[in-house]
């Protein structure tokens, strides 16, 4: 794989994070006028939303706040992934001579992902719950027609 950038910003306002080849999570990210790859936000493929199906706008957007829902568990799983293994490296660092400055860094990472995780899982909460709402909307044009 190679490293791409993401839209989130990184440390500081001259850098932005970044996926790293190996597909963890750089949340530090790097300098952006150095050359990387830039991947989509978000990339639907309406193919799979069965187009046959949607008879009036609801039904779209139900389609997509479900991809949508769908891209959180994906983002979701990665930063807990992520998580534990910024945990794996404090533990292997935190009482070491010379893993004191990684074992830092680690904690730093696993506050940056807990933060993330409770960001998303809002995000995720919300969502469901206008999926919800949009359901019921549905459910009731459709009784009154």
């Amino acid at each position: 794989g190679s490293w791409w950038w993401l839209r989130s910003p990184g440390y500081n306002q001259s850098s932005a994070a970044g996926v790293n080849h190996d597909g963890s999570l750089n949340p530090l990210g790097s300098l952006v006028y150095i050359e990387f790859g830039v991947r989509p936000a978000l990339n639907l493929e309406f193919k799979s939303f069965n187009l046959s199906s949607i008879r009036n706008p609801w039904d779209l957007k139900k389609a997509v706040k479900r991809a949508n829902l769908s891209d959180l568990d994906s983002t979701l799983s990665s930063l807990r992934t992520n998580l534990q293994q910024q945990k794996s490296i404090y533990s292997v660092n935190v009482g070491k001579l010379f893993g004191k400055k990684k074992a830092e860094e680690a904690q730093r990472q696993i506050d940056y992902y807990n933060a993330e995780i409770k960001k998303a899982e809002q995000e995720k909460a919300d969502l469901e719950a206008e999926l919800k709402k949009l359901e019921a909307e549905l459910k009731e044009l459709e009784a009154q027609s």
